[in-house]
């Protein structure tokens, strides 16, 4: 452990020699429990003039092999702003130059923590900041939000007007980052929104720039937060910039969406769902967004609006956008059981192809057999022949290789069948394709309902095992033809060309297994158990034995596939086609 006067002067001697950010890091690594003192010492050597923070944390780079990690050394210097004093040029040049080195990184903005931090503890601070950026724009335009933060806190009123007159700059730059920072304005508790900030943005959203049009749509909806009262102008806002949009824009929107979905008024949200079924399926980022507030709507008395969101999404950009896109929601339905009956009967019967393919990538990512679906009798609306066989057969060509889940979907029918007609085409869609094919799990599953079952469904299920017996017993019957099964070489070769799929396909995995990365992987010969040796801190290495035990999966295939696969493909293509 180094004492403080020793760090002290291996700080200052590294200053001198060029290697502060080496000796500050390696400092902060040996010494966890002394971590937050650091900064700290720091800023105090700083101010007494031994050193020169700013200079020093200018010098620091994301580039690998370039010196110490990034993000710790941003962290000793987020930490240490706060405490020093320098000329405010070189403090934003600094912290913009850590702003931008940080790339992409979703932490990339907390440095303009510290910034805000820094100008609050002297009221000079800011407004020497507005002067640089007004008269350096193209290099500091990027720190004037965090600027206005930190001068709004202290002079509400002065800051307010500042930003506003700065809006209306000739240089389009400042004039984005002005707007952008009218969201970033600090109000006295529950002050009203003047008409000058409301008629400022009523004038920007005249603009075409899709940038200055995203910060309306933020600093408008930052507005209604601060004040209920405006929330007409501001739905109107939004509304205008919306549509005059891009990209940009539609992106503030999915951020409002996604972040702020539980404060969005019922008929602002109803104008930015309007407008974000526009979205490009290449904008992830925006689509993420989207997926957020469709989940936490999914959540809420509103899921009956999220849900028809979510079906024009999928519908509209049909090929471009899959469930797969908003795996959030997704997972949402999958783990509500009365959601997921919802979805899989409104969707089914809806008969699009984007949306029952979406029911079948939401059931495919629950990774057990043991799905049981229940129909949603709201859902189904009209109860009749047409429409009841319809949703059967979409769950029979959609979810044929998930035999309980379709099993499930058909018995549930069978309750709300209207007559026995209905029933008993069911009772024959349970045993043809399904039973014959799955006579394992599906046949486990109808005889396990059968028995809790009462009336006239059991009698539809007990008739279906009933057919499945007799046909079996009926093969069992025919005798053996060798012309009819193939060869021993034949088998052997199939086998063979099976277990080099398998290992394929185990091959291509492993290369997208975070564990295979981060684990060894060793190949036994023979043996009846595996030696480690565990290295641990201090002491002798401690031996570690692992008996080597045997595991099976079994895995059941439809037996037409061997039998008719064309004519099972064919069936399945028919059923999912059908509207």
């Amino acid at each position: 452990m180094i004492d403080k006067a020793n760090r002290k002067e291996k700080l200052i001697a590294a200053a001198k020699s060029g290697d502060f950010l080496d000796v500050a890091y390696d400092i902060y690594q040996a010494e966890a429990d002394k971590r937050k003192d650091l900064p700290l010492e720091i800023a105090a050597l700083h101010n007494d003039g031994h050193i020169n923070v700013i200079a020093e944390f200018a010098k620091l780079d994301n580039r690998q092999g370039s010196g110490p990690d990034f993000f710790t050394m941003r962290d000793v210097f987020e930490n240490t702003l706060p405490h020093i004093d320098a000329p405010m040029r070189d403090v934003m040049h600094c912290v913009l130059h850590l702003y931008q080195g940080a790339g992409q990184d979703m932490a990339a903005g907390t440095v303009f923590n510290s910034y805000i931090a820094y100008c609050e503890k002297d009221p000079v601070r800011p407004l020497q900041a507005m002067k640089i950026i007004e008269g350096e724009h193209d290099q500091f335009a990027d720190i004037l939000p965090s600027t206005i933060a930190a001068g709004s806190r202290i002079d509400n009123q002065h800051y307010l007007a500042e930003v506003l007159r700065l809006s209306r700059n000739p240089a389009k730059v400042l004039r984005r980052r002005a707007i952008f920072s009218l969201s970033r304005i600090a109000w006295p508790k529950e002050a009203k929104v003047p008409e000058e900030a409301l008629a400022g943005l009523e004038k920007s959203v005249t603009e075409d720039d899709d940038e200055i049009l995203a910060s309306v749509i933020k600093s408008a909806f930052a507005f209604y937060q601060q004040d209920k009262t405006t929330e007409a102008r501001v739905i109107a806002l939004i509304d205008k910039a919306l549509s005059k949009g891009d990209e940009c824009a539609l992106h503030a929107g999915a951020e409002i969406f996604g972040f702020e979905t539980k404060e969005i008024p019922t008929p602002l949200l109803d104008v930015i769902l309007k407008h974000l079924k526009q979205v490009k399926p290449a904008n992830k980022g925006t689509i993420n967004n989207i997926d957020y507030g469709i989940t936490t709507l999914l959540k809420e008395v509103a899921s009956k609006k999220a849900l028809r969101f979510l079906e024009e999404l999928l519908l509209l950009h049909t090929g471009t956008l899959t469930i797969k896109d908003f795996d959030s929601a997704a997972d949402k339905i999958l783990r509500n059981k009365a959601l997921l009956s919802r979805v899989t009967t409104r969707w089914f019967l809806n008969g699009a192809p984007a949306l029952c393919k979406s029911v079948q990538n939401i059931v495919e990512t629950f990774h057990n057999d043991t799905l049981p679906i229940e129909i949603d009798a709201r859902e189904l609306t009209t109860k009749d022949f047409k429409h009841i066989v319809f949703v059967a057969r979409k769950a029979i060509g959609y979810l044929f290789r998930k035999p309980i889940t379709a099993a499930s979907i058909l018995i549930s029918l069978m309750r709300l069948a209207p007559d026995d007609e209905t029933r008993r085409c069911l009772g024959e869609m349970l045993f043809d394709p399904l039973l014959i094919n799955y006579p394992g799990s599906a046949r486990e599953y109808a005889e396990a309902q059968a028995r809790r079952e009462t009336g006239k469904v059991k009698e539809t299920l007990d008739k279906a095992l009933a057919e499945l017996t007799a046909y079996l017993e009926t093969l069992r019957d025919i005798p053996v033809l060798a012309a009819l099964h193939p060869g021993q070489a034949h088998r052997e070769a199939c086998s063979r060309y099976g277990r080099e799929l398998f290992a394929a396909s185990m091959q291509e995995a492993e290369k997208h297994s975070v564990s295979f990365h981060l684990a060894s992987k060793s190949t036994l010969l023979y043996g009846r158990k595996s030696i480690n040796y565990l290295h641990g801190f201090g002491g002798p290495p401690r031996r570690m034995e692992m008996p080597m035990k045997s595991y099976s999966v079994e895995m059941e295939s439809p037996r037409m596939e061997h039998l008719d696969e064309h004519g099972l493909e064919y069936m399945r293509r028919v059923f999912r086609a059908e509207r």
